[in-house]
């Protein structure tokens, strides 16, 4: 009977060192990460240098209430839309997590600032395909309110190309 009782305590004594895995909500699960496609070298030193294109825009929202919120002072930016960017996996926010872009990629970017008015404007840009986006935000009480500006558009040479979000 001892021997009985010695082993029960020595089988609580063990189960005791296992400490149980705590509750991890989803945030706090790693992510499995999904790969971007390689950087294409040959289709971005095949970008054209020079050219006579003109992207205009204003960034602005219009509140629930109707007022306009205008973006002044916001950074936008101009990228050549390649197959980098439009071969961008889709991926799952919650469980995934998208691998960091190829910094190569910036040095085709041009950038600038929004004026006073929330307008914008890029100039002599080569004739292409790109990407223009931007976001700025307010608050609504204690809640933030954002406009995101993402508009994909031809540019081709003496002609001037309107975006807005």
């Amino acid at each position: 009977m001892k021997k009985i009782v010695a082993l029960l305590i020595f089988s609580v004594s063990l189960s005791g060192c296992v400490s149980p895995q705590p509750y991890q909500s989803q945030a706090e699960r790693p992510k499995q990460t999904v790969k971007r496609p390689s950087f294409p070298v040959d289709e971005y030193l095949a970008l054209p240098k020079k050219g006579t294109g003109v992207v205009k825009g204003e960034l602005f929202g219009v509140t629930r209430g109707g007022d306009v919120k205008i973006g002044a002072g916001a950074e936008i930016i101009t990228r050549p839309y390649t197959s980098y960017l439009k071969n961008t996996p889709s991926y799952d926010y919650n469980t995934q997590a998208l691998e960091p872009f190829d910094k190569r990629m910036l040095a085709y970017d041009r950038k600038t600032r929004t004026d006073a008015q929330g307008k914008f404007e890029f100039d002599n840009l080569p004739p292409g395909k790109y990407t223009i986006f931007g976001m700025f935000s307010w608050m609504a009480g204690s809640m933030p309110q954002f406009v995101m500006l993402s508009k994909t558009v031809d540019v081709n040479n003496d002609e001037t190309v309107q975006v807005q979000p």
